[in-house]
């Protein structure tokens, strides 16, 4: 059902529906469910919503066009991960994109790019925007520098054997904040001397994980 009859050449599309029947999962009921246990009644409507066109520029610290950019585009309320898998955009050369079929819903544009040609993504966006149905056609996500992780892989001789060839281990940050939405962190190898650096990290909280 929509609130609001649509106009006669916009589109329409699904939204998720969380249980039982709110579009917003920060509203939804939890169901238990007991070992063995079968539940009925659980029934809620689906909705079909106007969707809406969403086009911008990405743009590097210096104001132009930058390289190697990474986008995607997440529900800024990411509680149902499997419910909010993330939308895609290639921008062109220009630094222009474009994402069709966008419902209702607050967004968060996360992005990572290189600021030189064949450099290390050393940069990273995060710009929220919010979509009504209506197209937005000035969304412009501001690339800028973000910040260096050094540090020093240790084996400790009473519960683990260094391996052979430090340079086979990898390390990696993965965010554990569930209230915003970060932007991934390209992995890193042990140097020789077990050192490691990750260029361009977006403030956030993270887990360290290490690899060997």
């Amino acid at each position: 059902p929509l609130a609001t009859p649509p106009a006669p050449s916009q589109s329409l599309g699904s939204a998720p529906v969380y249980f039982p029947g709110v579009s917003d999962p920060a509203d939804a009921s939890p169901i238990t469910v007991a070992a063995g246990e079968e539940r009925t009644g659980a029934d809620f409507t689906t909705m079909r919503v106007p969707t809406a066109r969403v086009t911008g520029r990405v743009v590097g610290p210096d104001g132009g066009p930058a390289r190697s950019v990474q986008m995607n585009v997440v529900p800024e309320t990411r509680m149902v991960p499997i419910l909010s898998e993330p939308m895609f955009a290639r921008p062109l050369p220009d630094g222009s994109f474009s994402l069709s079929g966008v419902p209702p819903g607050r967004y968060v544009i996360a992005a990572r790019a290189s600021s030189i040609a064949g450099g290390a993504v050393d940069l990273y966006a995060l710009h929220i925007f919010e979509v009504n149905g209506r197209d937005v056609t000035d969304a412009t996500v501001m690339l800028e520098r973000g910040v260096q992780v050094r540090g020093r892989v240790v084996f400790e001789a009473s519960t683990a054997t260094p391996p052979k060839d430090v340079s086979t281990v990898t390390v990696r940050l993965n965010p554990s904040g569930t209230a915003n939405v970060a932007v991934g962190t390209t992995p890193a190898n042990a140097a020789p001397d077990s050192t490691f650096v990750m260029p361009g990290v977006a403030p956030n909280d993270y887990r360290v994980s290490v690899n060997v």
